[in-house]
């Protein structure tokens, strides 16, 4: 590989990573800038959409719009309880059904 290619390479490398940078700061994004930020195909992002299953923006009833945060907030809707987390619910648990027996 010459110089030259070598440099290309690395130049296309570096624009692609500044737009993916760019998508951290976007308020509001595309369909598929959302497909890539959260990192789904189009078509199953499209397939959610139609369902319902995450929220989007259609001002003029054709283009989809969907806000970062809202992606960032359906991303995070199901969070999984360390280990640590759940013996310390079970000991509160254990603690306060053995007060009210008393």
């Amino acid at each position: 590989m010459s110089d030259q290619q070598a440099i290309l390479k690395e130049l296309t490398e570096l624009k692609q990573l500044v737009l993916s940078q760019a998508l951290f700061q976007k308020p509001i994004l595309t369909f598929q800038e959302a497909a890539s930020y959260i990192d789904l195909s189009p078509s199953y992002l499209y397939k959610l959409t139609c369902k319902g299953e995450i929220p989007f923006y259609k001002p003029q009833g054709k283009k989809i719009f969907m806000r970062r945060e809202d992606l960032e907030n359906w991303l995070l809707r199901h969070r999984n309880k360390t280990t640590d987390e759940l013996s310390q619910e079970a000991a509160t648990h254990v603690t306060l059904a053995s007060k009210k027996k008393k």
